[in-house]
């Protein structure tokens, strides 16, 4: 929920994770990017909710007027703008770049989810995830032995063993005792989603099924 001149400074989700963003009520203006090597000009170094908020005191509304016109010339090959209107629903597919400005006067509201998708756990990217957060993979291969056989057998193919998460990395209300008990306690699943990765699965208009992916 934000009014107008509100949103979020250019940033990735955390945790390579994609988004959908359905717009009840309002208009949204999105700059998006691409992944690139190279952290574009004026985009934040945090990630999710964090870089939201960062930008050394640069507003949302500073931003979009000063910063981005100097991106639009730096980028011209692979930026894309577009507007939100109410009933539309917009997946930021992971690692893409983005930032977004509410344009309606009187209130813009949205509801949003982050989501990892089961391909997230196919190589290279596994591989990074289980780096960057073991506690969480080991979740993901304990819930995969339930709603996907299939990934788990390649992960346990593979030579991977999840490490189990230590207790003070348990919700208080988890049942089970490791990485299976807290899957099978918590895990939910999505319908499955076709968007890609690439900007042909940016934007999608209305409703459509997304995902039995994980939410976090």
């Amino acid at each position: 929920i934000g009014g107008e001149r509100t949103g979020s400074l250019l940033h990735i989700d955390p945790r390579r994770t994609g988004a959908w963003n359905a717009l009840l009520c309002g208009r949204k203006r999105w700059v998006l990017l691409p992944p690139s090597a190279e952290t574009p000009e004026g985009a934040s170094a945090a990630t999710g909710a964090a870089a939201a908020d960062a930008g050394g005191g640069v507003s949302v509304a500073a931003w979009f007027k000063d910063v981005l016109p100097k991106l639009r010339q730096a980028r011209a090959h692979d930026i894309i703008e577009v507007v939100q209107e109410p009933g539309q629903t917009l997946w930021v597919p992971h690692g893409w770049w983005h930032a977004v400005y509410n344009l309606d006067p009187h209130l813009n509201i949205a509801v949003t989810h982050n989501l990892l998708p089961w391909s997230a756990l196919a190589g290279v990217q596994r591989a990074a995830l289980t780096q960057d957060y073991p506690a969480l993979v080991a979740y993901l291969h304990a819930l995969a032995k339930t709603c996907r056989p299939d990934i788990a057998a390649d992960m346990d193919t593979e030579g991977f063993v999840p490490p189990v998460p230590p207790e003070n990395d348990q919700e208080s209300d988890d049942e089970g005792d490791g990485a299976e008990g807290i899957a099978n306690s918590k895990a939910q699943a999505q319908t499955e989603s076709d968007s890609g990765d690439g900007a042909a699965g940016i934007a999608a208009s209305g409703s459509h099924g997304l995902a039995p992916e994980v939410r976090l």
